[in-house]
């Protein structure tokens, strides 16, 4: 789901020490927030000078810093994170940046604790947006289109969407935020072209290593990656006008060449189930595979996809901004998609679909 966003100008009393940490490191690795972290105790002198400190910190920093307070007596579940990070004197502050502890300070310094948030908001750097990670998937969906044929990239682009729309779609299911790096579907379609694991971080997927097997996960969902699926669809939706104008204009000949057939597939499986279809029709869902962790097992869930050849939901941003940031992706896409056609591949070949095996 998505996850809260801490950094609203307040300090967070945590109470369920290490699980409510990482929860909150997640959300601010994905945001790239820092995270202030003050170490106290109800009887500290100095904790109780430094906590308006914070809380002013905090109120100052609305949206870009995290501030969290943890007493270290205030449960076993704290007291045990305290020990396990060995803090041994109090206040301890420290500063986490991308999950892990970026620097650390200890004792009643105000100025110390001021220096040190602001050497964390400096590497941080401005709050992501929409345009941001569109134009770091353009640049990974490049590398992708540069080393690959037209009919390979549309594949990687549209493999690239059913999983953008799986994870916004499922927002309460985890197992639509893990991907396996041997995914059969991933690798051969996306994951083993250059680029391919880049387009996929891009748009907030992390790569770990569990059971001593590649995943790739999403631990929080970003604000952003709504807008980057609609401008994503726009961009394939306008390459594939482009190609049946192509095709309408080299006549019969065009499309006994490979033009859009008027035959439409039914679900995977069900070839030619219904009649001819309108160019703006939607084509059905194609049954793609989830693999999740179960246990020592790994189980596959099956579960339906939107086309590319839906239509987009309304714009979150304004015309003009929608167009400046679709030109990042609508640039690559376009070249690729127009000659080949978005519309053959998504309308007639829906039977053809990948599914995962394993």
């Amino acid at each position: 789901m998505t996850s809260r966003d801490y950094a609203d100008g307040t300090v967070l009393e945590l109470r369920a020490g290490r699980l409510e940490l990482d929860s909150v490191l997640a959300s601010a690795t994905a945001r790239r927030q820092p995270v202030l972290v003050q170490f106290s105790a109800s009887w500290c002198g100095p904790c109780r000078m430094m906590t308006p400190v914070v809380a002013e910190l905090a109120r100052a920093h609305t949206g870009r810093l995290v501030a969290v307070k943890v007493d270290i007596e205030a449960g076993p579940p704290n007291k045990a994170l305290a020990a396990a990070l060995r803090i041994q004197s109090l206040p301890t502050f420290q500063l986490y940046r991308d999950g892990a502890v970026a620097d650390a300070l200890q004792g009643a310094n105000r100025a110390g604790l001021s220096a040190l948030v602001s050497r964390a908001l400096a590497e941080a750097g401005p709050a992501p947006d929409a345009d941001d990670m569109a134009a770091r998937l353009a640049q990974a969906l490049g590398r992708v289109k540069a080393a690959t044929s037209r009919e390979d990239f549309h594949e990687a682009a549209r493999v690239l969407l059913r999983f953008v729309g799986n994870v916004l779609d499922h927002r309460d299911d985890a197992k639509y935020r893990r991907v396996k790096l041997a995914n059969p579907v991933f690798a051969s379609k996306l994951g083993s072209r250059p680029g391919g694991v880049d387009a996929m971080k891009a748009i907030g997927f992390v790569e770990r290593m569990e059971a001593a097997e590649g995943v790739l996960i999403m631990d929080t969902i970003p604000d952003q990656l709504e807008r980057v699926k609609q401008l994503l669809e726009a961009a394939m939706s306008s390459a594939a006008g482009g190609g049946q104008a192509a095709r309408a204009a080299s006549g019969p000949a065009g499309a006994a060449a490979g033009g859009t057939s008027t035959s439409a597939a039914g679900p995977a499986g069900e070839e030619g189930a219904t009649g001819s279809m309108s160019p703006t029709a939607a084509p059905p869902p194609v049954a793609v595979s989830a693999e999740t962790a179960t246990g020592t097992n790994t189980a596959r869930t099956a579960f339906a996809v939107a086309p590319t050849g839906a239509a987009p939901q309304a714009p979150l941003q304004s015309p003009g901004e929608q167009a400046r940031t679709a030109r990042l992706m609508a640039k690559l896409l376009a070249a690729a998609l127009t000659s080949g056609g978005v519309g053959a591949s998504t309308e007639a070949s829906a039977d053809a679909a990948p599914t995962t095996d394993s």
